[in-house]
Formats: C-alpha cells, sequence, structure tokens
C-alpha cells in the first residue's frame, strides 16, 4: 500500500489520497516544491496568486540558529511598518482613547482597572490574525491586502484564538506561580500558539499540542530570539510609555502626545507576534526540506 509524507504538516497518508488527512495540504505537488520552501493554504485573493490557494514562501530560511528568525522579523517589520500601523491604530486608538478618558479613576475604581486590562487583551487578541494574514499575503504575493480585508478575514479566527490565548495564558501564569524557570519554559513551548490557531485547521488542544512538537530542539534558539526581541521592544516602548504616564498624571498632562505614544508602543509590541510568526515559518521550512 503506498504511503505519503505531507510535506507541510509531516503527516503520513496512506492509499491513494491526494489531501491530507491532518492539514488538508494536496499531496500530488509537494515534489514540485524547491528544498527549503514551505506550504500555507492561506486564502488568496491577489490577482498574483495562484489558482490553487497555495503558495511558496523563499524568504524564510529553515530554523538553525537565532539569525534565522531575528534577522527577518526586524526586517518584516521595518519594511511592513505602515502596514502594521494601519492595522494596529484601527483598533488600538478607540482603546487608548477610552483609557485615557479613564485616567483619573484607575486609581479608585478596581473594577475599571479589570476591565481595561481585558479590554488590552482582547484588542491584541483582534489584531494578531489580521495582522498575520496581511503579512503572509504581502510575503506570497508582494501586494498588502487593506485593513478591511484582513480584519473580515481574521474575524473568523477569532474564536478559536481567544479559547488558545487564554488556555495558554493560564498556563503561563500557573508555570510562573510555581516558578519564573518553569513559566519561561512554557512561553517558549507556546510561542507558535497564534500563528498555529491563525493558520491551520486544528482543535485548541492540537495548536497547543502542536506548539509544543515544534518547538522541540529548538527553545534555546527561540529563547535567544524573544529575549532580544524583548529587549528591543524595552527599549523603545517602556520609557516612551513611562513618560505618557507621567505626562498624563501631571497637570500638564497633553492627551493627544500621551495618545501617540501609547499607539506607537502598541505597534512595537506587534514585533512580538511577528516573531512568533517567523519562527513558525522557519520551523516549517525545515520540516519542508527534511521530507523531500
Amino acid at each position: 500500500m503506498t504511503e505519503f509524507r505531507c510535506i507541510r504538516c509531516g503527516a503520513f497518508n496512506i492509499g491513494n489520497a491526494r489531501i491530507c488527512k491532518v492539514c488538508e495540504f494536496e499531496l500530488t505537488p509537494a515534489s514540485q516544491l524547491p528544498p527549503g520552501s514551505v506550504v500555507f493554504a492561506v486564502p488568496q485573493t491577489s490577482a498574483r496568486a495562484s489558482g490553487t490557494g497555495y503558495t511558496t514562501i523563499d524568504s524564510i530560511n529553515p530554523f538553525s540558529g537565532v539569525t534565522d528568525v531575528l534577522g527577518p522579523t526586524i526586517k518584516i517589520f521595518i519594511e511592513n511598518f505602515w502596514l502594521i500601523t494601519r492595522i494596529v491604530v484601527v483598533i488600538v486608538a478607540p482603546f487608548q482613547i477610552f483609557r485615557l478618558m479613564s485616567f483619573g479613576d484607575l486609581a479608585h475604581d478596581s473594577e475599571l482597572v479589570a476591565g481595561i486590562f481585558f479590554l488590552d487583551l482582547f484588542c491584541q487578541i483582534l489584531i494578531a490574525p489580521a495582522l498575520i494574514y496581511a503579512l503572509m499575503q504581502t510575503l506570497q504575493t508582494g501586494t498588502a491586502p487593506s485593513v478591511n480585508e484582513a480584519y473580515r478575514w481574521g474575524a473568523g479566527k477569532i474564536g478559536k484564538l481567544t479559547i488558545c490565548a487564554a488556555v495558554s495564558g493560564l498556563l503561563q501564569l500557573l508555570g510562573f506561580a510555581l516558578c519564573v524557570v518553569p513559566g519561561v519554559m512554557v512561553a517558549v513551548a507556546l510561542i507558535l500558539v497564534f500563528p498555529l490557531a491563525v493558520l491551520e485547521k486544528s482543535s485548541v488542544s492540537e495548536v497547543l499540542l502542536d506548539s509544543k512538537e515544534l518547538t522541540k530542539g529548538h527553545r534555546w534558539n527561540i529563547f535567544g530570539a524573544a529575549l532580544v526581541i524583548w529587549l528591543l521592544v524595552a527599549f523603545f516602548s517602556f520609557p516612551a510609555q513611562w513618560a505618557a504616564e507621567g505626562l498624563m498624571g501631571s497637570n500638564f498632562g497633553f492627551w493627544p502626545i500621551v495618545l501617540v505614544t501609547a499607539v506607537l508602543s502598541d505597534i512595537i509590541h506587534q514585533s512580538t507576534t511577528i516573531l512568533s510568526l517567523v519562527i513558525y515559518l522557519s520551523i516549517r521550512a525545515l520540516s519542508s526540506r527534511g521530507t523531500q
């Protein structure tokens, strides 16, 4: 009996199957892909996209070290800064305006503080699928989608992503509660939750398990790359954010400056989502190369 191994997810398919039973990738054209390519079943709307709905990304190298993901993450962020800004501002600007209007009550209303905290988390969940979709389209076709298109596509991923993010967050909190090191280990093992939940047709449990399995053997490199990105985020965003908070609390608070600073900080924080996407692409590229 014939056995095919899917070039996209590595699953074995027995018989005359044309579609992978796990990720629904078309098995037939797998041998035509160049070494190092990785395939994704992301909907194509650009006129330059292929008719099969599957394209390859050759700009992401197979994962072998920190530089394989760190360089592309910074490059993608810089080259797509305006696209990232437009996607973030649509969601974050109204939230930050509400937060600034409520600033005087935060010290006296614990429920408001909790509400703003969870609203901030939900904003990030709204942004993530739209951002991942927009960057994937740009990488695959060279053409950035509109903000409306990105959010329209991402809307269908919010439910699963919310559950995945909640479970992942609870596991990380549990790890940090036990000790800092277990929390860091869980965070590294689950760093692929967002791209897996957005780009692949998997259940919540499969997303968590797949992230754990895919990061095996790469976690020190992932930790190194994540540490560098977080240090860069802290260097560029935290001082301005602290200054804005101090300005808002003073008698000389000028809210437009505070608003711009807060939105800019949120834009910079999206580099962590980009890192998780690049790591996902890079590990998938490594798997793809290993099955050819």
